[in-house]
């Protein structure tokens, strides 16, 4: 008995490591600067998605347009380029250059957005 309960728990611990190794996944699908994957804060986070959408949002995103966000707070700060656009202009890659700190190595992310029929601009494959 006393072997079978610990098979049990082996198997309840291997199911939870698989639910916290999957959520990282889904949470990238929905919001790339994550947690998960950075230590930037979530100011720094709406800073950097504030630059970006100064990039798309209103005119027509052209590619080497960029803006640049910082932090004097945290220290961290970066750079946000579309740096690739389709033919039709629905889709743009943006590549955020950052720094989590003014001491830390730069870090590269590249989210890709494509524009739905409303006029949204969606995280896209």
């Amino acid at each position: 008995m006393q072997q079978f309960d610990q098979q049990i728990r082996f198997i309840a611990k291997l199911f939870c490591i698989g639910l916290i190794v999957s959520v990282p996944t889904t949470a990238l699908s929905q919001n790339q600067f994550t947690q998960w994957y950075t230590n930037l804060s979530a100011q720094d986070v709406e800073l950097a998605r504030n630059a970006a959408v100064s990039l798309y949002e209103g005119e027509q995103p052209q590619v080497a347009d960029q803006a640049n966000w910082s932090s004097t707070e945290s220290g961290a700060g970066g750079t946000v380029r579309i740096v690739d656009k389709n033919s039709d202009g629905k889709c743009i890659v943006l590549r955020h250059t950052y720094k989590e700190g003014s001491n830390l190595p730069e870090k590269i992310l590249n989210i890709r957005r494509c524009r739905t029929s409303d006029g949204l601009w969606l995280v896209s494959d």
